[in-house]
């Protein structure tokens, strides 16, 4: 684990937790509208859907405040007391840590009983669905017979940010879970501060992000899962808007060591992590693989 409890924002690896709020307070009954914004959210990282769903899980107290009750609900009943949910409807500035995104993945495979069975698989299946062009970062380098269930957040810092070291720069995010085939483990990879060289145009910035989760996500995967690796999918272009928010550089190292959490460390340039760059978490349960008998 490197910086497992550090906070950054979210930008879109909040809308699994949005989903997850979504179904602890209806009981995993959706209206069609909600399953339609929910496919939408996940799927394709819609915002509108996002903020829809927000709103749905919000009240407005007698100071006239709105409050996303329903998510401050499900994150206090999943155990995610690292996370606390953006201001009024800015629910991208939600501040999150890679701890609390394993967690997630691991309520999404049930541990806790704070979804049902049918529930989780439905978030996970969603998250399985993501559009080609989304897939990217944790997902690269992945054994090939995995089931990946994916989600990536990218946003980039307004010109008018409070620290003049942070402007323009963008915050990439990613968080998936790897299951079937003998695979059961989470990867969060948060970032902050990936920024464009002088005069580059901003995407730079953003395309340095997930360069730098893929090659920590690739350090994790041989690590795992040693042979060869598929080659990564190619990202999406950044969506042309800005917001206050935060992501990271790290070069990774030798691959994950075993912690007594049931995590795994990694070796990644400890001096970036120190800085507030990055943050990393393995989440893995332990298999047990049974060897077949000869009862003949």
């Amino acid at each position: 684990m490197l910086a497992p409890r550090r906070q950054y924002d979210a930008a879109s690896v909040v809308k699994p937790i949005i989903l997850g709020a979504l179904m602890r307070a209806r009981g995993g009954q959706f209206s069609n509208e909600e399953k339609g914004l929910a496919h939408k959210m996940i799927v394709a990282s819609d915002n509108d859907a996002a903020s829809a769903l927000w709103r749905e899980l919000s009240t407005t107290g007698a100071d006239g405040r709105t409050r996303p009750t329903g998510v401050e609900q499900f994150l206090k009943a999943a155990g995610m007391d690292g996370t606390a949910p953006g201001p009024g409807g800015a629910f991208g500035l939600t501040q999150v840590n890679a701890q609390d995104l394993v967690r997630l993945l691991r309520v999404f495979r049930g541990d806790g009983g704070v979804l049902t069975p049918a529930e989780g698989a439905y978030a996970l299946g969603l998250m399985h669905e993501v559009q080609g062009d989304q897939r990217w970062g944790t997902p690269s380098s992945a054994p090939e017979d995995a089931e990946v269930h994916v989600k990536n957040g990218w946003l980039q810092r307004s010109d008018k940010a409070e620290r003049p070291a942070d402007r323009g720069d963008w915050r990439i995010n990613s968080m998936a879970a790897f299951t079937g085939a003998g695979h059961d483990y989470d990867l969060a990879i948060l970032t902050q501060n990936n920024r464009a060289p002088l005069g580059a145009p901003a995407r730079e910035g953003y395309r340095y992000g997930i360069a730098t989760i893929e090659g920590v996500a690739k350090a994790v995967h041989s690590g795992l899962n040693p042979g060869p690796a598929p080659v990564a999918a190619s990202p999406r272009e950044p969506e042309a808007r800005t917001a206050a928010a935060s992501a990271s550089h790290t070069s990774a190292g030798t691959g994950p060591r075993p912690t007594a959490d049931g995590t795994s460390g990694l070796a990644i340039d400890a001096g970036l992590v120190t800085t507030g760059l990055a943050a990393v978490v393995v989440g893995r349960r332990m298999l047990t693989r049974t060897v077949p008998t000869d009862d003949s």
